[in-house]
């Protein structure tokens, strides 16, 4: 009896473990340990419904990488070292990206990838991910560095809502305040401006705070946006298209491979941000998959490597097949480089999140249309999710 009962408790405390969440941001204050705070709850799909709740181990961050303050005086592993690459076998291709239109984009002239590794798809994926640097002016508020991919040819990025929340600042209160650059290549440079297109209002709502707190938590529920690239950041004309990896339209499986593309700033200095930041490519395998309902697949967990560290925020997972299965928005950024976890919102969980948020369809919205009279057209929730953030940080 005794031992039925100690094998009872063991599966409560199981079913307790919990996986806290503690964003890292901006600013000049070290970011501590801090408990989860009505977030929503993660549950393996497929396996005992269960919510998790707060503990402090594992530790995970949502890896946004401080500008102003940085880890000094250590080499830049991702600018020093060539990443770990695993040679592809061709495996068979687990699902077709999406094509809109019935072909996919062809860029006016062949791009360079901003990381030649040897290996075609994490080159495919190094040409369709950039650094979204954006400076603050004032020390009231925090710059961020963090990552977006291009999804559509057009030039449309996704990225989390908690960088792109510095272009809706921007946006609301000017660049005097803070300004945001859409950079390129190896090591990343200056490249275009953008506007948002999209952020989730939800995610907005319930984190209006992130950029000047040092212990601000989430899941990575709702955590996405889109940003249609408008203008150059350098007088250079725009290009006619641009490189894009499509949004998948079938779930990742655990055990899957996945090729993994971010710019990770964990091991730079402030200057280096600005001036040595280099794409981080490696390929990962996805642990487990968690949902926010029930049964839908909404976050992966994956063996990120060297992708699990900070500045990863906003990169692409994508499939052997070349479509992208998941948007990086948490990560486990100590520990052996071999076993950290990141996590990934899926394509399953961003088109939900969508359709309750605006009624509409998430590819419907951004795969047609005129992006100047899209961002027009957004401009008045700009303002008005502008202003409500700009409120809550001290701005009004």
């Amino acid at each position: 009896m005794r031992q039925h009962v100690e094998h009872v408790l063991a599966a409560f405390g199981a079913l307790a473990l919990a996986l806290f969440i503690s964003y890292f941001n901006t600013g000049a204050n070290a970011v501590t340990v801090s408990t989860l705070t009505n977030q929503g709850k993660l549950t393996p799909v497929g396996g005992v419904s269960r919510s998790f709740v707060p503990t402090t181990t594992p530790v995970f961050t949502v890896p946004t990488t401080t500008v102003e303050s940085l880890v000094p005086g250590l080499e830049a592993i991702v600018t020093k070292a060539k990443p770990e690459v695993a040679t592809p076998t061709k495996p068979t291709p687990l699902q077709k990206p999406p094509t809109p239109n019935g072909s996919a984009p062809v860029a006016t002239t062949t791009p360079v990838p901003a990381s030649s590794t040897g290996d075609a798809l994490l080159d495919t994926v190094s040409l369709s991910v950039v650094n979204i640097l954006c400076t603050s002016h004032t020390s009231q508020l925090r710059g961020v560095s963090g990552t977006g991919v291009i999804i559509d040819s057009r030039g449309i990025v996704l990225t989390v809502a908690h960088v792109a929340q510095a272009v809706l600042l921007e946006q609301t209160l000017g660049k005097n305040v803070i300004s945001c650059a859409i950079r390129t290549g190896n090591p990343a440079k200056n490249a275009y401006k953008g506007k948002l297109l999209y952020i989730s209002e939800p995610w907005v709502r319930s984190n209006s705070t992130t950029l000047i707190s040092s212990q601000p938590t989430g899941t990575g529920e709702n955590d996405f946006a889109l940003l249609a690239i408008t203008s150059s950041a350098t007088g250079a004309p725009l290009p006619g298209s641009y490189p894009a990896i499509h949004v998948s339209t079938s779930p990742g499986i655990v055990g899957q491979k996945v090729a993994l593309g971010s710019y990770g700033a964990q091991y730079l200095t402030t200057s280096e941000v600005t001036s040595h930041l280099a794409p981080t490519l490696v390929y990962g395998k996805i642990k487990d998959v968690y949902t926010f309902t029930t049964t839908s697949s909404d976050v992966l967990a994956i063996y990120g490597g060297k992708a699990a560290q900070e500045g990863s925020s906003g990169g692409a997972a994508v499939s052997t097949s070349g479509a992208l299965i998941g948007l990086i928005t948490t990560s486990e950024l100590s520990g052996d480089e071999s076993t950290r976890e990141l996590r990934v919102i899926t394509p399953t969980h961003m088109r939900r999140s969508f359709k309750a948020a605006t009624g509409g369809d998430f590819d419907t919205y951004y795969d047609s249309g005129s992006l100047v009279n899209a961002t027009d057209s957004y401009s008045t929730k700009i303002q008005e999710l502008g202003n409500f953030l700009a409120k809550a940080i001290g701005f009004k």
